[in-house]
């Protein structure tokens, strides 16, 4: 087992990320105040993505890191097996089939954290009182 330090880049981005998580929910929490909805079954969705996100983030940030480590190993005359839990490719289908859908293709690398929070926002976020 290696220990994979983040640099300061990386640190930077994960607690930009740790922030925006922390305002979705305040925002989460006063739309529900607003709308006098039950709580557990938006924050059940919240948490649940909350954890997608930080998953996905965290095994990108180590992405380099693995590289690394894998073709050391290599060049040391090692065998290397590297197992994916998640590889992303069902956001990235999502937003080839969005774009799509306006007439555009995807002309960049698609970032599943960005997607799971892009998810929480759109499908979750947007509340009606009393059909508003």
């Amino acid at each position: 087992v290696r220990e994979c330090k983040l640099s300061e880049a990386s640190r930077s981005l994960y607690d930009a990320a740790v922030a925006f998580w922390d305002r979705l929910l305040l925002g989460l929490e006063a739309c529900l105040k607003w709308t006098e909805r039950e709580q557990s079954n938006l924050t059940r969705l919240y948490w649940g993505a909350h954890q997608s996100f930080f998953k996905q983030l965290l095994n990108s940030i180590k992405a380099r890191f693995a590289i690394r480590e894998a073709e050391d190993a290599l060049r040391k005359g090692y065998c290397v097996v590297i197992g994916l839990l998640s590889t992303g490719e069902a956001k990235a289908n999502e937003a080839a089939d969005r774009a799509k859908a306006v007439g555009l293709e995807l002309d960049a690398e698609v970032s599943t954290p960005h997607e799971i929070a892009r998810d929480m926002l759109e499908k979750h976020l947007p509340v009606h009182k009393n059909g508003v």
